[in-house]
């Protein structure tokens, strides 16, 4: 199953992190091995610095793989929202024919 993750790093604590540019640039990829995302994107949304990213799970108990290095190392407020891409979408259209008629209104 895949995920959209956005990390939140407040803007404390990015400040500090950036202040040692190796260090912060070190410290995202020895996270990114860990996390092992698909993609991997660094944005400036609601005035703080936020990483985006793509991860493939098998399990919910991967999860905290995926958000223990942003809370631990940076403070971040992570999101993970499950995604389809267009294979999955494609296998749901039998559901959604199926179910959408029943509750269309």
């Amino acid at each position: 199953m895949k995920f959209l993750v956005k990390a939140t790093i407040p803007v404390e604590t990015g400040n500090r992190l950036v202040a040692q540019p190796e260090e912060f640039f070190g410290l995202i990829q020895q996270i990114l091995a860990d996390v092992r995302p698909e993609a991997f994107y660094f944005a400036l949304a609601d005035g703080q610095r936020n990483n985006y990213f793509i991860v493939d799970v098998q399990d919910g108990s991967e999860l905290p793989r995926i958000a223990e290095p942003f809370w631990q190392a940076m403070n971040a407020h992570v999101e993970a929202i499950p995604v389809m891409d267009q294979a999955d979408i494609e296998k749901s259209m039998a559901v959604i024919q199926e179910i959408a008629p029943k509750y269309a209104r």
